[in-house]
């Protein structure tokens, strides 16, 4: 427990003597639906709109993916015929809405600079 002000500094300028870095981060692959797709409602199918970005988390079979929509949050698979990668370069706040609603990018930093 520090006690005193000068205690504090000297505490704070401590460096760690066996630091553990962070493990290689993750990037999941990012996909966008070239065609709207109406999921059965009997089935784990995803309903998807044209240009949806989604997230991939598993692709065992050559036609489908399980993948989950930053519009909406939902999981589900989607054929793989629907989809395209996106670019690895692309902007990775592409597709939350949260972020930029109905808005376009350009749109946003037009706001954001007044």
């Amino acid at each position: 427990m520090v006690q005193s002000a000068s205690e504090a500094v000297r505490f704070s300028r401590r460096t760690l003597q066996n630091p553990i870095y962070p493990s290689v981060l993750h990037v999941p692959k990012r996909v966008r639906c070239k065609f709207p797709y109406n999921a059965d409602p009997e089935t784990d199918e995803l309903t998807v709109q044209f240009g949806e970005i989604l997230v991939v988390h598993q692709e065992s079979e050559p036609e489908w993916i399980w993948a989950e929509s930053l519009l909406t949050g939902k999981h589900g698979a989607v054929f793989a015929d629907l989809i395209e990668p996106l670019d690895e370069e692309s902007d990775p706040l592409l597709g939350h809405p949260w972020f930029n609603d109905d808005r376009s990018k350009e749109e946003i930093v037009k706001i954001l600079k007044g």
